[in-house]
């Protein structure tokens, strides 16, 4: 197999004021391709910290991240944009969904991003919410609204999925 992600001495620190938080501290790591990959740790561990350097929502204090052989770390906006839209699908642990579209709708969302036809209706019914296509997000229950989550992460066909507290 071969290593499509890899940390390398990755550091993540916030400030505020004179408070310092060191988030992630020299992180080390590396996943191959095709592999699933469990993080866990207890709350204030940094397991979303990671996921948000991974997916390229924040930036590394110091270190490397290499995925699939290019050093994210140094990417500027539009390249960070590029990647987000082409490599990573997101399932946030408080879901994201935009409460003035429907399902269905933030799902099409997607092809904004891609600029690929997506047929939201499809992705709906694999994740066993096509008869809710229509319902906005505050007419869904938690457990409907992660899985209108997830069919629009997996939606544009990401090379992987960053999945914060999935269930």
């Amino acid at each position: 197999m071969s290593t499509i992600i890899e940390f390398k001495n990755v550091e993540k620190i916030y400030k505020s004021g004179e408070h310092v938080l060191k988030a992630l501290d020299n992180v080390n790591f590396s996943i191959n391709r095709g592999e699933f990959v469990v993080i866990l740790g207890p709350s204030g561990a940094g397991k979303s910290t990671l996921l948000n350097l991974l997916g390229g929502l924040d930036s590394v204090s110091s270190g490397e991240i290499i995925v699939d052989g290019k050093h994210i770390e140094s990417f500027n906006d539009n390249q960070l944009t590029e990647y987000r839209a082409k490599n990573v699908g997101f399932i946030f642990q408080f879901y994201n969904l935009i409460p003035n579209l429907t399902a269905e709708e933030n799902i099409n969302l997607m092809e904004d991003v891609v600029n690929v036809k997506i047929d939201g209706l499809d992705i709906l019914d694999s994740v066993g919410l096509k008869e809710h296509a229509n319902n906005f997000p505050a007419q869904l229950s938690g457990g409907e609204q992660q899985r209108v989550s997830i069919a629009r992460a997996i939606s544009k066909q990401p090379t992987m999925l960053l999945c914060d507290e999935p269930t």
